[in-house]
């Protein structure tokens, strides 16, 4: 089947129209001055390099502090940088990521943000059914993945998100609830306090591990 020109340009110009395009002014740092950058003039590995390089400049923020003097056991220095990362992670999911040299972004309620969430997970589902995808063989990240892509394509959720939270918060606020008749479980109260309990007692034990090693008490003392 021959094609032609006309049909030839058509489709090239469609290939085109579904590569997105955002605009970015990049500071060049010696020309005290910005460059600008189409991203869909971009090549995709290009593409996917600045991405990368972005997030790991992103996700490798605040861990200053996290040193091999404050954290002797190279394990648990380990530990602390992903546990940090992650709580940056959620930041970016969250937009609360400081902008470095320009205007800070517009935040969003983590309540707001959290419905946005569920909507968005709830579409992703429901979109795996109508094409015969069981939940169940899906891994929940890449769920979460697909909402996360679905949120930044339709900001339209966020404003379906602001509208619930909206709603129930004037739904509870004509709500009166006696919480007197609401009976405390004496056995959760104290699970839930010795878990608090145990927390802590691991805290206090990362911290004595992650310090300096104890000082050789003075012969005599202990007499």
């Amino acid at each position: 089947m021959m094609i032609s020109s006309m049909e030839n340009k058509q489709m090239t110009m469609e290939a085109e129209a579904e590569v997105p395009s955002t605009t970015l002014m990049v500071p060049v740092t010696k020309a005290k001055g910005s460059i600008e950058i189409d991203t869909g003039m971009l090549p995709e590995h290009v593409y996917r390099e600045i991405i990368i390089q972005g997030c790991k400049v992103l996700i490798n923020r605040g861990m200053t502090k996290l040193t091999k003097e404050a954290y002797p056991d190279a394990d648990l220095l380990k530990a602390a940088a992903m546990e940090k990362a992650e709580e940056t992670l959620q930041n970016m999911y969250d937009g609360k990521i400081r902008i470095m040299g320009g205007a800070k972004s517009d935040k969003v309620p983590r309540e707001v943000m959290t419905e946005a969430r569920r909507i968005a997970r709830a579409l992703v589902k429901d979109g795996l059914k109508r094409a015969g995808v069981k939940i169940s063989y899906v891994e929940s990240s890449e769920i979460t993945k697909a909402a996360n892509v679905l949120l930044a394509d339709q900001p339209t959720i966020l404003e379906q998100a602001k509208e619930e939270v909206e709603r129930r918060a004037k739904a509870a606020s004509k709500v009166t609830i006696d919480v007197k008749a609401i009976p405390i479980s004496e056995k959760r109260k104290a699970a839930a306090e010795a878990a608090a309990a145990a927390k802590k007692a691991d805290k206090t034990l990362s911290a004595a591990k992650a310090g300096k090693v104890a000082t050789r008490a003075r012969p005599g003392l202990n007499a």
